[in-house]
Formats: structure tokens, C-alpha cells, sequence
């Protein structure tokens, strides 16, 4: 066994190797910047013949469809050849790869594209000729889950309304916007109110800038329109940030009400419908290429620090991703805890068929992998229940703790654990028959098999991210996204759970070297 001093070094050294591995990728200029023609390259091509060169790679935002579908897309699309196509969690995500070169340039809507333009940073290029000969081929929308047609019929007439009055024209996009009041007073007035309930409308921030969600916030002009279209309907609303890949299923699953989307105005027409979509309210006439206009510039050890830790509110984002880890961590291990001394009531129980079904529950518990207790419990279970994802994260993590602690127990490592723990049993206050026992297993949850656990559930909890909690491993492989340097943010994470299990084994040990 490692002493205490030795888990410490462990650490120090593998703090050294992983901080040299960074510096040496730093030193020689991060990932290399993906070859390809720049922006002027093409300017020029284009004002020669009309037609964008081959590019070396093309990134967008993940809509479902494999990679080398939406290759084949963006080489008909664009009419150019495109060896690699590389997609990206959300919009921010591939926008930064673009910064850092890793692709040549990202697919975009138009008003997208127009929006960035806005910076003097970007350019982009259309097709030499509009596939459907300039027709809208998708609108922002609203989408609902197919039972909620009362919900998408008044979406639909608060947007004509709303059209009516003028309420936004595009060249206004990007710049700050206020919802017509008179508009929505008039509609209040009419509408039933619902007692404040609230009202979850899922943003995922793939169509910026027209509903971005930040901060903890959400913004743009769709999200706007969303929010006073739940507050005419009497609700309260609530943004939720979802991913773009699995939004759809959060909307049929029940925790969101409505999703800020980009779909065609004419889903809601299909005869078997699978979501409800509102009438399209910005026209999306064509999709455009957007590059740099400059080439990306080397950034040494000190911009890696800055990027992945600093800048675009990361350090907020780590704090609060430390915060969910440890609170995720507590929960567990509190149903873990209240699982295992119910299962281990149950085993000690003179009826055989209590026995046998605690034994064949933490063998279900410990067996089924945790992804998949993550995935039943907060995509199914508990899916149309407005509660925190933390809830359905530790209990999925805590069933299989209880299911391991419960085989430690069993296999005789609870008496060799409680031995460990009860040297001075003498100043016990035994009051009746099972006081010893419950003592017992209260001193097993402080014994090293149970530890052991503890660190076991400690790693599950880096897979929370599989339905959404921000847990720290997820901010960190989210933040190596944007920065294009992923080594740094996976040695960070490194770094701060092997901490974590130091923390965790010591913890014990202190205790029992100070009594």
C-alpha cells in the first residue's frame, strides 16, 4: 500500500510530467493551423471563375448526420472539394476551431454569417448558385412536442401578430431589441394566466446570434420573441441550454415546453408528425462559407494558461464545474450510504426471499454500467420532472456504489474493516441488541473497502456530462474544445481528481492518527 507521502509525490510528478508535456506543445506553436487557401486566396479564386477552391477541411455545428454525409452536403452545397469535415458540439465551439485553424472554414446561415461580418474579422462566401434557386430553405421556428398543438397555434399567431406590427426587421439582428409592449399587454389581457408556472424553453445556440445562451442567460432576438411569448400565455419563462444533437429528445421527453430552433416552417404539416413547428420567422435564404480574414497566430505557454483558464469566463466555469463535481459526489454518496444499509437490513433478514432479493439487487445495481443507470434515470425515469440533473446523476452513481459496497460487505471485507475501526470498543454505549451492529456498519462507510468506493464513484462522476450536468470533466473537454488545446484541459482534470482521491484516502486516515 502507498503511504500517504508517496500519493503526494505521485502527484507532484505527475503535475511536472503533464505541465512539460504542455509546455512543449506550447513552445512549438499548439496544433498547426489546417492547411488550406486564406481568405484572400479565395477572394481572388472567386473573382476569377466564381467558384471556392478545394478546401483542406470545413467544420459546422453537429446536427445528427455523420460526418461524412455533411462532407458530401457541403462539396454539392458549395461546389468545392472538401477532403475533411469535422463537426463541432454548438456554434461557439466550431467558431473558435476556425480562430485556432483548425478547419479552413465553417458552414453558416446567412444571417449568422452576416452577423460575424459585423466584427471586420470574417468573411464568407456564398455558392456560385443557390441550390433551390433562392427559396427559404429553413426558418427560425419554435418546435413542440406533437400534443402540444394549442401551444403552437398561438406561437403561431403571436409571430404573425408580431410581423403585423414590425417588430423586427433582419438588418436589425445583432443590435439591441425590444419586444412591442402594447403587443404584449394587449395579449395578457386576453390570456388565461397560469399561476406563474414556469414555462422551459430549450436554447442551443446554433443559430447565433439570433438565441445565444451564456452567462447563464439567454439572449438574441428569438429568445426574446420566446420569452414574451410565454409571458402573453401567463407563464413565466425559463432558458434551458441544451446541446444541438440531443435537443429534440429533451422536447419529446418533457423537460423543455419549446424548443428556439432552425427547422423548416413546414414540419408541423407532416400526417405522423414527430414535434410540432411553429411558423418560421427569420428566412434563411442560403448557407454561406465563413473564414478569417487573417491567419492564426502562434500562441506560446503563457496565451495557453490565459485561453483555457482565463479568458471567455472559463475560470467561472471551472469554479462552478468544481462545485457540481463535489455536491454530485455528496449526493452519491449519501444514497449509497442509505442503499447499502438498507440492502445489508435486508440480507440479515431470517426470511431467505428478503435475502436472496438484496443479493440480486446490488448485483443489478453494481452490473448495469453507469452511463446506462445515467441514461434511464434522467432520460427516461425522471424526464418530464422539472428537478435538478444532479438528482438522476447521483442516484445512478449511488446505485452502483450501494451495489459495490454491498459486495464488499459481503465478502467478508466488513469485518476485517470494522477491526480496523473499533480498537476501542470498550467505549461503545451498547442500548440494545442492534446498537453494535448499526456501529458497525457506520464505521464500515470509514473503512478502506468503502473508501475504495468512494474514489470508484468519484471517477463515475466524470460521465455525468452524458445528460447534461456541467460536471468538471465536461467543462474541461468543453473548454479544450474551444481552445484547441486539449492537452492542457485534460491535464488540468488530471491534476485536480487525482487531488480528489488523495483528499478522499486521507480524510480517514487523519482522523484515526489524531483520536
Amino acid at each position: 500500500m502507498i503511504s500517504p507521502r508517496g500519493k503526494w509525490i505521485a502527484l507532484l510528478l505527475t503535475s511536472l510530467l503533464l505541465l512539460l508535456l504542455v509546455f512543449a506543445e506550447a513552445a512549438s506553436g499548439g496544433k498547426k493551423a489546417a492547411s488550406g487557401p486564406g481568405a484572400d486566396e479565395v477572394r481572388v479564386a472567386l473573382s476569377k471563375d466564381g467558384r471556392i477552391p478545394a478546401l483542406s477541411s470545413v467544420g459546422g455545428v453537429a446536427n445528427g448526420m455523420p460526418d461524412d454525409s455533411m462532407k458530401l452536403f457541403a462539396e454539392g452545397y458549395f461546389g468545392t472539394t472538401v477532403p475533411e469535415y469535422v463537426s463541432f458540439p454548438d456554434f461557439e465551439s466550431a467558431r473558435k476551431a476556425l480562430d485556432c485553424g483548425k478547419v479552413s472554414a465553417i458552414w453558416a446561415a446567412d444571417v449568422t454569417a452576416e452577423y460575424l461580418e459585423q466584427s471586420g474579422e470574417y468573411v464568407s462566401f456564398a455558392p456560385a448558385e443557390t441550390p433551390g434557386g433562392g427559396e427559404e430553405r429553413f426558418s427560425f421556428a419554435f418546435a413542440f412536442a406533437p400534443e402540444s398543438e394549442a401551444l403552437r397555434s398561438n406561437a403561431d399567431s403571436f409571430l404573425a401578430a408580431l410581423k403585423a406590427l414590425g417588430g423586427l426587421e433582419r438588418g436589425l439582428i445583432g443590435e439591441t431589441w425590444t419586444f412591442p409592449k402594447e403587443m404584449l399587454s394587449e395579449r395578457a389581457e386576453t390570456s388565461p394566466k397560469k399561476a406563474g408556472r414556469n414555462f422551459y424553453i430549450g436554447v442551443t445556440g446554433a443559430v447565433p446570434p439570433l438565441a445565444v445562451y451564456e452567462g447563464g442567460t439567454a439572449h438574441g432576438a428569438a429568445a426574446e420573441i420566446a420569452g414574451a411569448l410565454a409571458e402573453s400565455l401567463g407563464y413565466r419563462p425559463v432558458f434551458v441550454n441544451l446541446q444541438e444533437e440531443t435537443a429534440y429528445v429533451s422536447l419529446m421527453a418533457g423537460r423543455v415546453d419549446m424548443l428556439c430552433v432552425g427547422a423548416t416552417s413546414e414540419n408541423h404539416s407532416l400526417t405522423t408528425p414527430k414535434y410540432l413547428t411553429s411558423t418560421g420567422y427569420f428566412g434563411v435564404k442560403e448557407y454561406r462559407l465563413l473564414m478569417r480574414k487573417e491567419g492564426r497566430k502562434v500562441s506560446g505557454w503563457m496565451n495557453v494558461i490565459k485561453d483555457n483558464l482565463i479568458s471567455g469566463g472559463a475560470y467561472r466555469q471551472i469554479i462552478s464545474a468544481v462545485i457540481t463535481t463535489a455536491v454530485l459526489m455528496l449526493l452519491a454518496c449519501v444514497i449509497a450510504s442509505l442503499f447499502w444499509l438498507a440492502l445489508k437490513a435486508l440480507s440479515e433478514s431470517p426470511k431467505t426471499v428478503l435475502q436472496k432479493t438484496a443479493a440480486g439487487l446490488a448485483y443489478i445495481f453494481r452490473s448495469i454500467p453507469v452511463p446506462l443507470l445515467l441514461l434511464l434515470l434522467g432520460g427516461v425515469v425522471l424526464a418530464g420532472v422539472h428537478i435538478p440533473l444532479l438528482i438522476p446523476a447521483a442516484l445512478g452513481i449511488g446505485l452502483n456504489g450501494a451495489g459495490l459496497l454491498y459486495e464488499a460487505s459481503a465478502s467478508g471485507k466488513d469485518a476485517e474493516a470494522t477491526a480496523e475501526t473499533t480498537e476501542n470498543d470498550a467505549d461503545l454505549d451498547d442500548t440494545g441488541p442492534n446498537a453494535y451492529g448499526f456501529r458497525q456498519r457506520l464505521r464500515f462507510l470509514a473503512s478502506r473497502p468503502a473508501r475504495r468506493t468512494a474514489v470508484t464513484m468519484l471517477q463515475w462522476t466524470t460521465v455525468a456530462g452524458c445528460i447534461g450536468v456541467r460536471d468538471l470533466a465536461e467543462v474541461f473537454q468543453t473548454i479544450g474544445n474551444r481552445t484547441m488545446y486539449p492537452l492542457f484541459a485534460i491535464a488540468c482534470c488530471i491534476v485536480f481528481y487525482l487531488l480528489a482521491v488523495i483528499i478522499l484516502e486521507l480524510l480517514p486516515y487523519a482522523e484515526r492518527k489524531t483520536a
